[in-house]
């Protein structure tokens, strides 16, 4: 068992112990899903259960939430808040204006800390966050001073701070490819990440594309695919966060809505959430002419899914219109190039591609 006990603010406290006393096995076989809320992102967890996230509001304005503890931002209407961090001790911080002031840094127990965004916390009450309208760009410690990145460094959506002071976040490389790094270890990818989480163990997980597909999914850091459904957009999927005991949070967005997920191997600690079904996140086909005579076209969706293409020629908007089947197909590589083998000759039609849930469609 790997533990840490310092004193901070009167009160011991025990970090980096997972729930089952050893290091954390990342095997998606052990996860289960659940849906936490359908009206936030960007979520953050702490050691607790407690989950903090932005929700937007009637007004317009972003709110930040607690799962235990309600609405966290303050009362004015004028705020807007964004990016929220949370340690053990329930304190949060996060990227706010109220309107009349710039885009800052603030936290609930103790007020504006100062310019900047995307803020993290540990249980220490150290703080972290990027200063990205200076240049060179830079992630401020409020106990470790500066960290600048190089020329072409590009910075995170969400800084990570553990409770021993290291720092992970995103940004690219000298071939301009965003990776992950680590202030204590460097850089920590070669073939890309996004939306990096790091807990008390050292263990990261993070965001990226599938290999030689359209897909994205969560991986952890040293270990597997971690996200068993899958999302065809990368803005579908985000947003990361973990605690000591490999539960982890994340942004997943639907046509209707914005959800966030929590993958935990302790399902029976959190009975408050519902199964996740992740049927909704395949975002419709994309469908673009290539050119007209043949009508060619290509065709963008998830390998191994099924789809019909289908075209009219009387396309009304508002209407209930009558659509022709050209073709259904398993997509066997994303994108496809397709031809209307017997239009040859000028005039209107209009194609769709539809998603068949069900495969005895085909």
């Amino acid at each position: 068992m790997r533990q840490v006990i310092r004193l901070y603010v009167g009160a011991f406290l025990l970090a980096a112990v997972s729930a089952f006393g050893g290091p954390i096995v990342y095997d998606p076989s052990l996860y289960s899903f659940l849906v936490v809320t359908s009206e936030g992102t960007q979520p953050a967890i702490n050691n607790l259960g407690e989950i903090v996230y932005q929700k937007f509001t009637w007004s317009g304005r972003e709110r930040i939430i607690s799962t235990t503890r309600g609405d966290l931002t303050p009362s004015s209407d004028e705020w807007a808040a964004r990016f929220p961090s949370i340690n053990d001790l329930g304190e949060v911080v996060f990227h706010g204006t109220t309107g009349n002031l710039p885009w800052s840094v603030f936290s609930t127990t103790r007020g504006r800390l100062g310019d900047g965004g995307s803020p993290g916390i540990n249980n220490f009450g150290e703080t972290v966050h990027a200063m990205t309208q200076f240049f060179p760009n830079e992630i401020r410690s409020s106990t470790q001073g500066n960290f600048e990145f190089p020329t072409n460094g590009w910075s995170s959506l969400r800084m990570c701070l553990n409770n021993f002071g290291e720092i992970v976040y995103d940004r690219l490389d000298p071939n301009f490819v965003v990776q992950l790094y680590s202030t204590t270890r460097g850089q920590l990818t070669t073939n890309g990440g996004y939306f990096p989480a790091l807990n008390n163990h050292g263990d990261v997980l993070y965001v990226n594309k599938v290999s030689d597909s359209d897909e994205f999914a969560v991986y952890a850091l040293e270990g597997p695919r971690l996200t068993n459904f899958r999302v065809n957009r990368m803005k579908v999927l985000r947003h990361v966060s973990m605690n000591d005991h490999g539960d982890f949070v994340f942004t997943v967005a639907s046509a209707n809505s914005h959800q966030i997920v929590l993958a935990t191997q302790r399902p029976n600690f959190y009975p408050q959430y519902s199964t996740f079904d992740p049927i909704n996140l395949v975002w419709p086909p994309r469908i673009r002419m290539a050119s007209k005579l043949p009508a060619t076209f290509t065709l963008r969706g998830l390998v191994g899914l099924n789809y019909r293409i289908e075209y009219t020629e009387n396309y009304q908007s508002g209407v209930t219109n009558t659509w022709n089947t050209l073709t259904n197909l398993n997509l066997p590589t994303s994108p496809i190039t397709i031809t209307h083998p017997t239009v040859i000759s000028p005039g209107q039609r209009f194609y769709r591609a539809v998603w068949l849930r069900d495969p005895d469609l085909l």
